[in-house]
């Protein structure tokens, strides 16, 4: 006979689900304890976690939102041990589309992922600068403004994270001027 409506199931590796079931196989909404201890709640589909759905790892951290064939993918908020929060779009278990980022320490970065990776025009809010403009590769990359705490700032180019080639600079009191970097320099 096939499992159909709600039960309980305990796994050879320690893990246990408990919720529905359709024709035999994990579906509709339930509860995934893991042997690792983390636990899954949300929906299923077909042994899947698909649907909403929210994780607790074992470190505590967790992640709630859209998942799609067990994988984070959608919008969701993620929650790391360190306190660090990123909530936004996900691809494939991946940060991708925008989103916000804060750290454990208050920096702040809104705008877009690729990969899991802080690529493409972003607000970067530290707390001895802020950076707006293009980033890749979680570095600043491209066209952007640096503002310092003083009010100071250049907004030019910038390489691999460093201000790079020709740009303008403002430092209060003094007028706005061109000015000149390579790597940083």
């Amino acid at each position: 006979s096939k499992r159909h409506g709600h039960g309980k199931q305990a796994f050879a590796d320690g893990a246990v689900y408990e919720g529905e079931y359709k024709l035999d196989s994990i579906d509709g909404e339930g509860t995934y304890t893991f042997a690792s201890g983390a636990v899954y709640k949300g929906k299923f589909l077909e042994g899947h976690q698909h649907g909403k759905g929210k994780m607790i790892y074992e470190d505590k951290s967790s992640y709630e939102g859209d998942w799609v064939a067990s994988k984070r993918h959608g919008h969701g908020k993620q929650t790391f041990a360190d306190g660090s929060v990123h909530e936004g779009e996900y691809k494939l278990d991946k940060q991708d589309g925008t989103g916000k980022y804060i750290w454990a320490d208050s920096t702040s970065y809104d705008g877009s992922f690729v990969n899991g990776k802080l690529s493409g025009y972003g607000k970067l809010i530290k707390n001895d600068y802020t950076y707006e403009g293009e980033v890749n590769l979680d570095k600043l990359w491209g066209y952007g403004t640096y503002t310092y705490q003083d009010g100071s700032y250049f907004e030019g180019q910038f390489l691999n994270g460093y201000l790079h080639g020709q740009g303008t600079c403002y430092i209060p009191g003094q007028k706005v001027q061109p000015c000149e970097f390579k790597d940083g320099k």
